[in-house]
């Protein structure tokens, strides 16, 4: 018989009072958990902005002055961006260590406010202002490691809970701490008010209890005090505990809801680790190649998707290209449609999750889910740019976590873009000057602190000049593309192709010697050599080879540049279109004359 036809008011009371208790002890759980997790995510956000900078540029901040030089206004500037779309942060900020080890100097200073007259803030912290460390002895740690404030503190800005992460300069060494303040007001709202519902429930569960007591059952008193004891097992976050109960009355009922509601909070804090193990993985690659590999195995794990394919934009936003695959090949079309970028962006939702493609919209998507028989599309967004799709197939069918999947991917590929964008030449995909230097560096300090072997080859075009003058510089434009690929695949990956200027070029080859360096530079003149290229006329190339020495004169960048320039001298003087090392030369082309 049901409970309900044999006590009414009591089961309705008594149910309001299992109700109250597992609220409090599910809210007690939900209050840790949430600081738990607000803590790691503002530790994420310290270090993910603290790697925006450049912490070579930002040791140079010295003095006032350098308040008006374009990194620092540049820098402060992406600050305040990221606090117009971040209403909870009220600081961003870097700071230096002073002689004193408990004061420490402002360097960048960033908030929100001020007028037209004057568009600093009234509390805006000046380069060189300084400030003790106070009661938040984790700014010191965060020269070592990212840390958060232990608890909510209060100084003469206010009340925050604020995160903490190092800058470092290209060697890894801390040259300042970035620190994010959160407002604290809504923190304590939120405790103030969990504090009166769980005093409130207490007092509630007291009166209730002293009012049952004669009114409850022996058959009631049983199944209610395994309720209780479950829902302190799952208040200590036990969430693998089953609530036991073989009835079909109310109790039994309530039961297999806790039972299904401890299934799902599994399930969520399952989704939970997963999108930050996923986030942890993705801002570890930098390299775009290893971000879209990346991007593909997330897919496959998380998503159960075994067939997945990437789409990105080209520079120009006019023609998309298939960055990564696995296991699907799909048409692209050689333009996009006009207006196709628009209409992506507008749709509600901002993804496609269809177990059938006939109905999708816009059409060429359809296309695309139809060719790979696939159920899922997510636009790659960067605010209001599209810049690619995610295209797979999901054993995996939940939209929220799959959208935020997506957008963790994103933003890595973004970030991957304007890396490779800031290190690599816009004309050819070379790497650029200030990237070679710095890998040059490093090299050459692998072979002077382990012996390692490193090899430079110094290229240029042969009368480059008369290219451009007879053909025009498109021409020209045209040239140095080639070339560029046809070194690029000459040599090995792990290989550094740089342009250096004009038509001047560079390969570094670690871990190599001079007569291999030799031979491979020899294997990318002939290609280019009997390449045929777009206006009908042979180009050559001149190259000089250098190998750098543990000690003497070949031991620094700047002495292997230079000997590798002398030896490519000796290669234009010899007749060009030869390559010449710089302790001898191989012979040169047929019909060529000897150095």
């Amino acid at each position: 018989m049901q409970l309900r036809s044999r006590i009414s008011l009591a089961i309705s009371l008594l149910l309001l009072f299992v109700t109250l208790l597992l609220g409090v002890l599910f809210a007690q759980r939900a209050l840790a958990y949430q600081m738990r997790e607000l803590k790691s995510k503002l530790r994420s956000l310290a270090l993910s902005i603290a790697g925006m900078v450049d912490g070579d540029l930002h040791a140079r901040l010295t003095r006032p002055e350098d308040m008006s030089s374009p990194f620092y206004l540049e820098t402060r500037h992406r600050f305040l961006d990221i606090l117009e779309h971040s209403p909870d942060i009220r600081y961003i900020y870097t700071m230096t260590r002073t002689e004193k080890p408990d004061v420490l100097r402002f360097i960048l200073d960033a908030e929100l406010g001020g007028t037209p007259e004057n568009p600093l803030p009234s509390d805006f912290s000046q380069l060189g202002d300084e400030d003790p460390v106070g009661d938040v002895p984790e700014m010191l740690e965060a020269f070592s490691s990212p840390a958060v404030s232990s608890t909510i503190y209060t100084d003469r800005w206010g009340s925050f809970l604020s995160g903490f992460a190092p800058i470092r300069d290209r060697t890894g060494a801390t040259v300042a701490i970035l620190g994010v303040d959160i407002r604290a007001q809504t923190v304590r709202e939120a405790q103030r008010e969990f504090a009166l519902y769980i005093a409130g429930a207490c007092l509630t569960s007291l009166l209730l209890g002293i009012l049952l007591a004669g009114m409850v059952s022996a058959t009631i008193v049983r199944p209610i005090r395994r309720l209780t004891e479950s829902a302190r097992i799952l208040g200590r976050g036990e969430l693998e505990h089953e609530v036991r109960l073989e009835r079909d009355d109310e109790i039994g009922f309530l039961g297999t809801t806790m039972n299904t509601m401890s299934k799902n909070l599994r399930l969520s804090m399952e989704r939970l680790r997963t999108l930050n193990a996923s986030a942890r993985a993705l801002t570890a690659a930098l390299e775009l190649d290893e971000t879209l590999a990346t991007a593909l195995r997330l897919l496959r794990e998380a998503a159960g998707a075994d067939q997945a394919a990437i789409l990105l934009l080209d520079r120009g936003e006019l023609r998309l290209q298939t960055a990564a695959s696995s296991g699907i090949r799909l048409t692209l079309p050689d333009a996009l449609p006009e207006g196709f970028a628009a209409e992506v962006l507008r749709m509600k939702p901002p993804f496609v999750l269809a177990a059938e493609a006939s109905g999708v919209q816009p059409a060429l998507i359809r296309d695309w889910l139809t060719e790979g028989g696939l159920s899922a599309c997510f636009p790659l967004v960067s605010k209001t740019n599209l810049r690619g799709f995610l295209l797979f197939r999901p054993t995996v069918l939940e939209p929220e976590f799959l959208e935020a999947l997506t957008k963790q991917i994103a933003l890595a590929l973004e970030n991957a873009r304007l890396f490779n964008e800031a290190i690599t030449d816009a004309l050819t995909g070379l790497y650029i000057r200030r990237y070679f230097q710095i890998q040059l560096d490093i090299e050459v300090g692998k072979v002077k602190r382990y012996g390692h072997s490193c090899a430079l080859v110094m290229a240029d075009i042969d009368f480059f000049k008369k290219v451009n003058d007879s053909y025009g510089h498109p021409t020209g434009d045209l040239v140095l593309r080639e070339v560029a690929a046809i070194l690029k695949r000459s040599f090995r990956t792990v290989d550094l192709v740089c342009r250096l200027g004009g038509e001047e070029m560079a390969v570094l080859l670690p871990e190599t010697d001079e007569a291999h360096a030799v031979a491979a530079a020899e294997r990318a003149r002939r290609e280019i050599e009997k390449h045929v290229f777009p206006f009908g006329r042979p180009v050559t190339i001149s190259m000089g080879v250098a190998e750098a020495a543990k000690d003497g004169a070949l031991a620094t960048g700047a002495a292997l540049v230079e000997a590798a320039d002398q030896a490519l001298y000796r290669a234009k003087e010899g007749g060009r279109n030869r390559v010449v090392a710089y302790g001898g030369a191989l012979p040169g082309p047929a019909g060529a004359p000897a150095e």
